[in-house]
C-alpha cells in the first residue's frame, strides 16, 4: 500500500519535472519505483529544476542525499 501511495503523490511532481527536462529538450527524467533520474544537457539546467525540488522537500519532506547522487560529466573538454 505504500509504494502506491508513494507513486500517486509524487505523479504530479513527477510529471512537473519530466515537462521541465524532456518537454525543453534539456535533458531526460524517469522514476523507477523510488528512484529517480534525471539527466541534463548542461549543468546550468540544474538551476532551472530547483525550484521543483525544493518544493518537494518543502510539501513531502523529500530530500536530495549527496551521497545517493552521482554526478557524471560526459562529453566535452575537463
Amino acid at each position: 500500500m505504500s509504494a502506491f501511495l508513494f507513486t500517486i503523490a509524487l505523479d504530479a511532481w513527477l510529471r512537473a519535472l519530466t515537462h521541465e527536462l524532456d518537454g525543453t529538450g534539456r535533458g531526460l527524467a524517469r522514476a523507477c519505483a523510488d528512484d529517480i533520474a534525471c539527466v541534463v544537457d548542461d549543468v546550468s539546467v540544474l538551476a532551472n529544476i530547483e525550484p521543483l525540488f525544493a518544493f518537494i522537500a518543502k510539501f513531502a519532506n523529500l530530500r536530495l542525499k549527496a551521497k545517493k547522487c552521482n554526478l557524471v560529466p560526459v562529453g566535452g573538454t575537463f
